[in-house]
């Protein structure tokens, strides 16, 4: 936890929680990370976050997403820094580009958080959602389906929203869930081809919370950083 040794301090910040607060540190393996990024991760578990700004910084800059997520998650929920949107955005997306599955999801939470001020924002919540959707992640569909059934989103995103239905029907082992989709599917099938979404979009739109690790079902999918 946070002000641990050194030696002995092995958690890092949740990616999942896009409202996360500079006083939470869940904890986590540091399987898979760099040196360089384990370093800046125990600094900022020890409130040295200047430290830790200055690695990420250099680790990102040469393409690590260990390091571009943990900049977007401080900076987007002003995690020991003050929040800056745009810098956030910046490393959230740049981390999503590399197709990293746990990045794209964050990005398309952050982007839907905010889709009820910028129009914009909704559309790229659904599109990076469609990325992850096509490498067969559930979630991402599951997502995918609830946002185009919520906003009534044109014809082409019904159209793949009503394919991972289909996909999610066969899929799902939930006997609720199994139901869910198909209730989707018969809503999806009516939406209005080319209904435009700004006359959908809601400033009351709900944030997309990630699920925790426990409940993810796609196989290489966890909810840890990188």
């Amino acid at each position: 936890a946070a002000g641990s040794d050194s030696n002995t301090d092995d958690t890092v910040i949740d990616s999942t929680d896009a409202s996360a607060s500079s006083g939470s540190s869940p904890t986590a393996p540091l399987n898979n990370y760099s040196l360089e990024m384990r370093n800046a991760l125990r600094l900022h578990n020890q409130g040295k976050t200047a430290e830790a700004l200055k690695i990420a910084d250099t680790e990102a800059e040469k393409g690590d997403v260990v390091a571009m997520n943990f900049l977007a998650l401080l900076y987007t929920n002003g995690m020991g820094v003050p929040v800056d949107e745009d810098r956030g955005e910046f490393w959230a997306k740049r981390a999503a580009d590399t197709g990293d599955i746990d990045a794209i999801k964050f990005y398309a939470a952050y982007m839907y958080s905010g889709a009820g001020k910028e129009l914009r924002k909704l559309i790229e919540a659904v599109e990076y959602l469609g990325r992850g959707a096509d490498t067969g992640d559930i979630e991402c569909m599951k997502r995918y389906v609830e946002i185009v059934v919520a906003h009534a989103i044109g014809d082409k995103p019904a159209k793949k929203a009503y394919k991972y239905c289909n996909y999610l029907i066969q899929n799902l082992t939930g006997s609720y869930e199994k139901e869910k989709a198909k209730k989707d599917k018969i809503t999806i099938s009516r939406l209005k081809r080319g209904k435009s979404v700004a006359a959908s979009i809601s400033y009351s739109a709900t944030p997309y919370t990630p699920m925790p690790a426990r409940n993810r079902t796609h196989k290489g999918c966890g909810w840890w950083l990188g």
